[in-house]
């Protein structure tokens, strides 16, 4: 029997994103990883093993000064560096205070050793992801040869 893999990691921290910056999304705390196959340090999610996989990433954004204009997130699921799914998400903040959630997920056929991370982009003014339990990388193989 093949042993599962499992993981899910949430941000410890709020983490700020400049408007027109291609940054990563950090998830720093892991909440549990069956086969050790992500890291905190980089957040990146290593599989031991090829198979398919649910990658399932959200985040919960608050707009910061000027909020009233509207902004575009992307958020993106890359592998070994390479963007493989993208979700754009346009809004106008409405409420000072309030946060917007932002998910992307899929299912893909990795390889052993594949280097997946969650990135973002932020056009129309900076952004702050927030440390609460929407803001989250989660990982789990499917039964698969």
């Amino acid at each position: 029997m093949i042993r599962p893999s499992a993981f899910r990691a949430v941000k410890a921290f709020n983490q700020n994103i400049p408007t027109a910056q291609f940054k990563q999304i950090t998830y720093e705390t892991k909440q549990f990883d069956l086969k050790n196959e992500y890291n905190i340090s980089d957040s990146t999610f290593v599989p031991a093993r090829k198979g398919v996989y649910a990658i399932t990433a959200g985040a919960a954004f608050l707009a910061t000064y000027p909020f009233d204009i509207s902004r575009t997130i992307t958020m993106l699921i890359r592998v070994n560096d390479i963007d493989i799914v993208r979700e754009d998400h346009y809004f106008v903040p409405k409420l000072v205070g309030r946060p917007h959630a932002v998910r992307v997920s899929t299912i893909l056929q990795l390889n052993k050793r594949d280097k997946v991370q969650v990135w973002t982009m932020i056009s129309g003014g900076n952004m702050t992801i927030l440390n609460n339990e929407g803001t989250r990388f989660e990982v789990a193989r499917f039964s698969s040869p």
